[in-house]
């Protein structure tokens, strides 16, 4: 008996011992690599992927989901519900005992302030404004109870709220953009509040907030690194001066598993996507193969459209340009997703029925043109855009391929509509609108909507089907339209779906990694340090 309790109390002894060991390397700094840097730390300025990975880390919304962003999960939110649908009226009821960094509690002046900053930002075609502008009316009934009126008829308030990052009020925040990077304002209600910002020289320190709502055991102490070339971030990491590197090639990972490093991936939502110029009547960057211009816009007749469609094969795109790392993409949600139809599959690669539907056109002999794509914002970008011009050359289109640095291609995509063809990656959440009112709305600045609507596709039927959806409160019956939607927007060619994006993370061998279910963005709260 005496052998048996000294064999279990070593046991424990030696337990206690490892929990200690991984208790005191939670005081070690992590450092994290990554690939893309925000333009500003200022939460409320820009609706895009690098600044929503850094302010995510900061601030909290009163909408969140998980698995995916299909289903609401723990926010500073206990409820949101519609109370009064005849005057559209929801109730929003805050978390109590949510401290902001300066242990300042968060309450419904912090929404309202949040709002209000949001409306009187400079207009950006990436901007947040599109979610508080519905907003009619605030009444706040007490600190942590407010009522919400939204404009008539509009039934996605659920959505917009993962999209409004919460401050506090008691700071004044400039309009300027530059007042975050700092670090001197940048209080948010996050996990990790900031030691030091230093955007210049690509560095942000990071401290754990000890009391934070979600009482986490993190890693005390986070640097995050900047780092935009791929084999920088991968040579960093095996030098030992970074431990994880976000959005590695798929030959780095290959390399960084036999030599023993961790690697990570996900399925992500993001959908890599080709935009195709249907409204200009004469095009930009298509010309006959004499360089002559063009009488008429190709991109108009759904023919070539279709055939252009049909001759991308998208499981090389994934297998050997993505080498394994996407999956083939029929339409923008994964099938599981609520808008998702079970109608659209992935076309099949056929060249023959392309070249048919080329010559039915009129377009035989094909013609000469641009493909635009952007460096570095999405995995393998520039040799996606490459292939596909590769594959064009079965219709005897001679494409070229012009790629730009993110901030000027998206200027140049976005907000100025330059280009015939030109790559593009977009990540869907639950709220519907978000993705048709953005991508398949004709750009409109005052009403804030088609600001990704780089090719300014439009169609009638589409815009009947999303405003309709945009005000039935019935979540079934809007998924349906929104279903609809999907298979018009398809069936028209609207858009060429490719692939979709799989997330990858290397690590050292000491540090593990579980983020938040269906999560795909970096979250430095979900890494740890272990034994190896």
């Amino acid at each position: 008996m005496s052998a048996f309790l000294f064999f279990m109390s070593s046991g424990l002894v030696a337990e206690n011992e490892i929990q200690g060991n991984i208790k005191n390397k939670h005081k070690q700094e992590l450092t994290i690599a990554y690939k893309n840097k925000p333009d500003t730390l200022d939460p409320h300025r820009f609706n895009v992927g690098n600044s929503l990975n850094i302010s995510n880390i900061f601030f909290d919304r009163p909408g969140s989901f998980d698995e995916g962003e299909r289903l609401f999960k723990q926010s500073i939110a206990e409820d949101v519900r519609l109370i009064d649908i005849e005057n559209n009226i929801w109730q929003l009821r805050l978390r109590k005992g949510v401290l902001f960094h300066d242990g300042h509690e968060l309450t419904v002046d912090d929404f309202i302030y949040s709002v209000n900053r949001i409306r009187a930002l400079p207009h950006n075609t990436n901007s947040f404004k599109v979610y508080v502008k519905p907003i009619v009316k605030m009444v706040k009934r007490d600190n942590h109870l407010i009522d919400i009126q939204l404009q008539a008829g509009y039934a996605e308030f659920a959505g917009d709220l993962t999209k409004i990052a919460i401050l506090p009020a008691h700071y004044s925040h400039p309009n300027n953009q530059d007042t975050f990077n700092d670090g001197q304002t940048l209080i948010g209600t996050g996990t990790y509040k900031l030691k030091s910002a230093d955007l210049d020289q690509d560095m942000l320190s990071l401290e754990l907030y000890d009391k934070s709502w979600r009482n986490l055991d993190a890693i005390e102490r986070v640097k995050i690194r900047f780092i935009a070339s791929d084999d920088e971030r991968y040579q960093a990491l095996i030098d030992g001066d970074i431990q994880v590197a976000n959005m590695l090639s798929p030959l780095h990972l290959e390399s960084l598993q036999k030599k023993g490093f961790r690697v990570f991936r996900r399925n992500t939502t993001r959908v890599i996507f080709l935009q195709l110029d249907t409204f200009r009547k004469k095009p930009t960057h298509i010309w006959h193969h004499d360089g002559s211009e063009m009488g008429s816009n190709p991109l108009q007749d759904i023919r070539v459209r279709k055939a252009i469609s049909l001759v991308l094969d998208r499981q090389h795109i994934t297998a050997t340009v993505m080498s394994g790392n996407g999956s083939p993409a029929g339409q923008l949600f994964l099938d599981d997703w609520p808008f998702s139809s079970k109608n659209l599959k992935v076309p099949e690669h056929n060249i023959e029925r392309a070249k048919s539907l080329m010559k039915s056109a009129g377009y035989e002999d094909g013609f000469k043109m641009v493909i635009h794509g952007p460096r570095g914002r999405y995995s393998n970008d520039e040799s996606i855009v490459v292939a596909i011009a590769n594959m064009l050359k079965d219709l005897k289109i001679d494409a070229e391929t012009v790629t730009f640095p993110v901030k000027e291609y998206f200027r140049k995509a976005m907000t100025e509509n330059r280009f015939s063809i030109n790559l593009m990656g977009w990540a869907p959440n639950i709220n519907g609108g978000y993705t048709f009112k953005n991508l398949f709305l004709l750009p409109d600045g005052d009403e804030q909507v088609g600001l990704a609507n780089s090719g300014r596709y439009s169609s009638s039927r589409l815009t009947d089907l999303i405003r309709s959806a945009d005000k039935h409160f019935d979540q079934s019956y809007r998924n349906q339209l929104y279903r609809t939607a999907s298979e018009v927007l398809i069936n028209d060619v609207g858009i060429i779906p490719l692939h979709f994006q799989v997330a990858n993370w290397g690590m050292a061998n000491n540090v593990t990694y579980s983020p938040s279910p269906g999560s795909w963005r970096t979250e430095p709260d979900m890494f740890r340090w272990s034994e190896n």
